[in-house]
């Protein structure tokens, strides 16, 4: 049995904002960027944890991530989310990799600490049912709806690994 990737941490001290968003150089680790759909998203506004399920750039990156994903199109997409006393960027990746098996590979930076997520091999649509709690799939022939239901990520055991 293949094993998940652990999260790796890294103190960054030289993390900048650029733009919309934080960075650091070789955010993309040698990625051939223009081979990827870049989308950049910034929310402006100070949401609460359980008022991010009706964010419109929430819906927007979900949407995004997956016409990708079902398509089998590599993305690139920077998204930065603010709270009341923190802001960070995830820099996600849609892609093949070295096998050709479609993968999500996520970073994310605040200006203290780059965090690499372990890599996920499936998404799927769920309807969310609370904070931290797996969704419900949706039905086979259900249209999702980005702005309500939410992007559930399982890593190579099909475990849950995060939502979006």
């Amino acid at each position: 049995m293949v094993r998940p990737t652990r999260r790796s941490c890294h103190s960054i001290p030289s993390a900048q904002w650029q733009g919309d968003s934080y960075t650091v150089g070789d955010i993309a680790q040698g990625r051939d960027l223009k081979r990827y759909e870049k989308l950049e998203l910034r929310d402006r506004e100070y949401f609460h944890p359980w008022d991010r399920w009706h964010n419109p750039i929430l819906a927007q990156a979900r949407s995004f991530l997956w016409e990708h994903w079902r398509s089998r199109k590599r993305a690139y997409l920077v998204l930065t989310l603010t709270s009341v006393d923190h802001t960070g960027t995830s820099h996600v990746f849609v892609e093949p990799d070295d096998s050709g098996r479609w993968r999500v590979y996520q970073r994310q930076l605040d200006r203290r600490e780059l965090v690499d997520e372990p890599t996920v091999y499936s998404v799927v649509w769920v309807t969310p049912k609370g904070w931290d709690t797996p969704g419900t799939a949706l039905p086979a022939g259900q249209a999702p709806d980005p702005m309500k239901d939410e992007l559930e990520f399982r890593h190579v055991c099909g475990e849950r690994d995060g939502t979006l």
